[in-house]
């Protein structure tokens, strides 16, 4: 989980467990990341969630690949490892290396009070730089101190309360739209011959969200076919004409559909029920 010490020796931390974290990373981003996004339908943004060591990590790796995550959970990293060493990754980084905004979320539980002395002096120290150092352009920053949590009760409290502030975040956020337009065939199947179609979603092309504007075209009995233009990100989904006759699709969650043309400009989905018809 962590980078190899540059100003102690790597035997004085944590008995010479260290070193690893630039392979670890590398794993990640060519390794993970990729299987990820080729076997799921994964959308445009990706979290890391660390608590511990693996916050340093996930903060570290902000520092190294600056474009690998989008928002970060670091929940009481330890920031005095190898003499402060993410403290000054975070005072010297080019923050203009970041591709728009990055959500920031750190949380520290009752770690150096009684015990690990030097963790609430780095900590600090990151606390203050990001709060005053003018890269909420570039940062969006959000803490959150329990101190009646220890270093290992804390875990679960510090993540629902970030991911709530991350919801929050994500809902006030302006989305940004591609300049570029990709041409897509969209195909569903539906469960009776006699359906008709619409399909709505997150832009003008997709009828902004209104759910009974856009009819799909009767490929066959039970195939309803569209063709149009949209931009990145694309996010849509299937009714009959209202909210109330919104389709179930298969292998979703019910969440908004998002489809990446960048990947591929044909999606077939299968609707295996309409909300209005379910017992």
């Amino acid at each position: 989980m962590l980078p190899l010490p540059l100003n102690v020796n790597p035997i004085d931390f944590y008995n010479g467990y260290n070193g690893n974290a630039d392979n670890f990373l590398k794993c990640v981003k060519n390794e993970v990341v990729s299987y990820m996004e080729k076997h799921y339908r994964t959308k445009y943004n990706r979290l890391a969630v660390g608590h511990s060591l693996s916050a340093s990590f996930i903060l570290y790796s902000l520092f190294k690949e600056p474009g690998l995550f989008d928002a970060f959970f670091a929940i009481s990293p330890n920031l005095a490892y190898d003499k402060e060493r993410l403290v000054k990754e975070f005072e010297s980084f080019d923050y203009q290396r970041i591709n728009g905004q990055i959500f920031l979320y750190l949380s520290n539980a009752n770690e150096g009070v009684d015990y690990w002395k030097s963790w609430k002096p780095a900590r600090e120290k990151v606390y203050a730089f990001l709060e005053n150092s003018g890269v909420s352009d570039k940062v969006y920053f959000v803490r959150k101190e329990f101190p009646d949590e220890t270093h290992w009760s804390t875990f679960a409290p510090a993540l629902t309360y970030g991911l709530k502030e991350y919801f929050k975040y994500e809902e006030n956020k302006k989305v940004t739209f591609s300049e570029e337009t990709y041409e897509v065939t969209i195909t569903v199947r539906v469960p009776d011959k006699n359906d008709v179609v619409y399909i709505t979603g997150n832009q003008p092309a997709l009828g902004d969200w209104n759910p009974g504007l856009i009819k799909m075209s009767r490929e066959s009995e039970f195939e309803r076919e569209i063709r149009v233009k949209v931009r990145i990100p694309a996010e849509i989904k299937f009714t009959r004409g209202s909210w109330e006759t919104e389709g179930v699709v298969k292998f979703t969650d019910g969440n908004n559909i998002l489809i990446d043309p960048e990947k591929t400009t044909k999606f077939e989905f299968e609707i295996t029920e309409w909300f209005d018809k379910i017992d």
